[in-house]
C-alpha cells in the first residue's frame, strides 16, 4: 500500500491494461514519469517521513511543496532551499554543482539555516510566522518543515479585496508578524523576506510570514533593521496600497528619522503616520500607546 502524491490516499492503485498504475480515488497515474523540472518529483519521500505531493511553487529562495507527514498522518508544507541558480538535479533528486566554490558557500548556507531554525523552534513566535517543526539536510540542500499553508499569500488577498485594507484589518494582520520580527531581533536573527508575497494562509485562516527569506541576507551580518523597514512598508502598503517592498523599483525608505518625508507615497497624513512609526521602530514590537489604540480601531 503506498500514498497518492496527488490526492494523499492510501490507496492499492488500479492496473491498467495499458500497464498505468492509478490512483484509485483520484485517476492520478502512479508511475507516470515527471516532465523535466527542477522540482522534487511527486511521491518523493524525505527522510523517510515526508512524501512530496504533485502541487508546487517557488518563491525565489525555495521551492515550496505540500506534502504529508506519514509518522502522523497530517498535510505539512515542505520548504527546500534552492541555490540562486541550480543547474541540474539528479535523478536521486540530489542538487549538482559544476563549481566547488558555489558548492562549499551553498553548504554553508544549509548548515547555518539548520542551525537558525533549531533557535527559532525555541521562540514564541508561532502567532506571527511560521514554526519549524523539522529541519533537515537530504540532496545536498536544506528542509524546513511547517504547518501547511494553502499557497495564497497576502498580496494575492489584498489584490482580491481591491488593493487596500482598512486601518483596522491591516493592524489585525501586522501585529503578530511584527512581533514576531521583533523577536527575532532579540536573538540576533535576520529574517530576510518581510513581503506581503512572502505571508501566507494557513490552511486554518491565519496570516504568517514565511520560512527564514533570502539566505545570504538572513545568514549576514547586515542590519537586521531591515526587517522592520521591509514590516513597515508592507504595513503601510496593505493601507495604502502599492507594490510589494522587493518589487518596487525604487523601495521607499520609512525609517524612523525619514517616514514624514514618505507620506504622500502612503496617502497618510502626518498624524496618522506618527503613531505607527513609533510602533514600528520600537525595537520591532507594537507600543501599546493609547495613540496607537486610537488608530487601531479607527476606520
Amino acid at each position: 500500500m503506498s500514498i497518492c502524491p496527488n490526492c494523499f490516499r492510501y490507496n492499492f492503485g488500479v492496473n491498467c491494461y495499458d500497464g498505468a498504475e492509478i490512483c484509485a480515488f483520484c485517476g492520478y497515474d502512479l508511475k507516470a514519469k515527471p516532465e523535466a523540472s527542477l522540482r522534487l518529483p511527486p511521491g518523493t519521500e524525505l527522510k523517510k517521513r515526508y512524501i512530496i505531493r504533485t502541487e508546487s511553487t517557488n518563491d525565489g529562495t525555495y521551492q515550496i511543496y505540500r506534502a504529508c507527514d506519514i509518522k502522523k498522518d497530517s498535510e505539512v508544507t515542505v520548504w527546500e532551499l534552492l541555490p540562486q541558480k541550480l543547474e541540474k538535479r539528479m535523478e536521486n533528486g540530489s542538487i549538482s554543482f559544476s563549481d566547488e566554490e558555489m558548492k562549499k558557500k551553498f553548504q554553508q548556507s544549509c548548515d547555518e539555516l539548520i542551525y537558525k531554525c533549531s533557535i527559532i523552534k525555541k521562540l514564541d513566535i508561532e502567532k506571527g510566522m511560521l514554526v519549524p517543526l523539522d529541519s533537515f539536510t537530504e540532496n545536498g540542500t536544506a528542509y524546513i518543515v511547517t504547518e501547511a499553508i494553502t499557497g495564497d499569500t497576502l498580496l494575492d488577498y489584498r489584490s482580491g479585496i481591491g488593493g487596500r485594507l482598512s486601518k483596522r484589518e491591516a493592524f489585525t494582520i501586522m501585529l503578530p508578524i511584527l512581533k514576531s520580527i521583533g523577536l527575532l531581533n532579540k536573538y540576533d536573527l535576520k529574517h530576510g523576506g518581510v513581503w506581503l508575497s512572502s505571508m501566507y494562509f494557513t490552511q486554518n485562516g491565519k496570516i504568517k510570514l514565511g520560512a527564514l527569506g533570502n539566505t545570504e541576507t538572513a545568514h549576514s551580518d547586515t542590519d537586521k533593521t531591515s526587517d522592520i523597514n521591509d514590516a513597515g512598508f508592507a504595513l503601510f502598503s496593505l493601507i495604502a496600497g502599492g507594490a510589494d517592498a522587493h518589487e518596487d523599483e525604487e523601495p521607499k525608505d520609512i525609517s524612523k528619522g525619514t517616514v514624514n518625508d514618505k507620506l504622500a507615497a502612503f496617502g497618510l497624513n502626518k498624524s496618522e503616520a506618527a503613531p505607527i512609526a513609533a510602533a514600528i521602530y520600537s525595537k520591532g514590537s507594537i507600543a501599546e500607546t493609547g495613540a496607537m489604540k486610537k488608530l487601531i480601531m479607527r476606520r
